[in-house]
């Protein structure tokens, strides 16, 4: 009767074990897949993930594409050459791609836009309108005025050549520390705005003029 017991315990547990062993691990099976699991032996419906375009599973581009869409950025500026404004160091009208990109800076600094065929339609219409440059491309004449600038962006103080910027009748209620990396050379008309500070902080500075400094 004990010898039967023992039989029937042990062909339980046999019988048991053969049911967990025999139970199915649900997961990704295929090795080319992100989320691939060694242990899974059942794939799940659309369970495994796969790397989107040209990026890798960690969403980083791969084999020097600049981003998932097969896109590259041939100067190595950081931007994608389908969004790139200016590609290379000077475009095709000649002028200073280093120039242009502060420029777009400066007006993303302030206003907000839809896509970037808007913004670079922007870009390419205030150059036109407000900006000058010498026969090597560098741009020598830039004005920002009347523009409801709220901010100018560190990159301001990285012009080349600039010989007049102007930035009056804004809303500029500060000035960043770069804008007197500018050539000594460079004058500088700052009036019409809110820039209550010591103006000996900014030497770099000519026309002050009146600041609305009311509040």
């Amino acid at each position: 009767m004990k010898f039967s017991k023992i039989f029937f315990s042990l062909l339980l547990f046999i019988s048991c074990s053969d049911v967990f062993e025999d139970e199915p691990i649900y997961g990704c099976t295929d090795k080319s897949a992100c989320n691939f699991n060694e242990n899974a032996t059942d794939n799940w419906i659309e369970a495994c993930n796969y790397p989107y375009g040209t990026c890798d599973c960690e969403g980083l581009p791969i084999n020097n594409f600049c981003d998932c869409e097969e896109n590259i950025d041939s100067d190595f500026d950081g931007i994608c050459d389908n969004k790139d404004i200016c590609i290379g160091q000077f475009n095709e009208d000649g002028i200073f791609c280093h120039d242009v990109h502060i420029i777009e800076q400066i007006i993303q600094s302030n206003f907000t836009f839809d896509n970037d065929t808007i913004i670079n339609s922007i870009v390419n219409s205030f150059i036109q309108l407000n900006t000058n440059f010498n026969d090597s491309g560098y741009l020598t004449y830039l004005s920002l005025a009347n523009q409801n600038l709220f901010i100018l962006p560190n990159s301001i103080g990285y012009f080349d050549s600039l010989t007049t910027l102007y930035i009056n009748n804004n809303n500029l209620s500060s000035l960043p520390q770069t804008l007197c990396n500018l050539s000594s050379t460079c004058e500088i008309f700052a009036d019409g705005n809110n820039i209550c500070v010591n103006q000996d902080d900014y030497p770099c500075v000519d026309h002050w003029g009146e600041q609305d400094c009311n509040d």
